[in-house]
């Protein structure tokens, strides 16, 4: 029995879209700019938000802020603040303690950058579908005379 398969395209409209010629422009033309909108967003987040309260906290006990990281333990992503003692030994308070819950919760997403590269390729992918879907799909149509 012979049965004939319907093209891949007839079923799935996105079936040609990461694949052929264009293919691996088309997936860096998705990954870089979500990747450089996480990157943006972890530094814009550490620099006006992170840094000037972990600051304030770290003057109110006699620490030097060092930087920001993004920590997972126990199944829970969370970020701390790194201090520096007077001694020179290092100290990391979680910024639960430093921020109210929401701008926790905001400061733990954005400083993790495998959810915000995750969170900007699916954005990414769904606006250049959309924006598939509106080009024009360069087959002519001929009117009748």
């Amino acid at each position: 029995m012979d049965t004939e398969q319907p093209e891949p395209s007839d079923n799935n409209p996105f079936a040609g879209l990461w694949s052929g010629p264009n293919g691996l422009r088309r997936v860096l033309a998705v990954f870089l700019p979500a990747l450089l909108c996480a990157l943006a967003l972890q530094w814009a987040t550490e620099r006006y938000t992170v840094a000037p309260m972990c600051a304030d906290h770290g003057e109110k006990h006699g620490l030097a802020y060092q930087g920001a990281d993004a920590t997972h333990a126990n199944d829970v992503y969370t970020s701390v603040c790194r201090y520096r003692k007077p001694d020179g030994s290092e100290e990391t308070i979680s910024t639960s303690k430093v921020f109210p819950f929401l701008t926790d919760l905001w400061v733990s997403f954005a400083l993790d950058l495998k959810m915000t590269v995750l969170a900007f390729l699916a954005l990414s992918i769904l606006a250049d579908v959309g924006l598939k879907k509106l080009r024009p799909s360069g087959k002519k149509k001929r009117r009748k005379p």
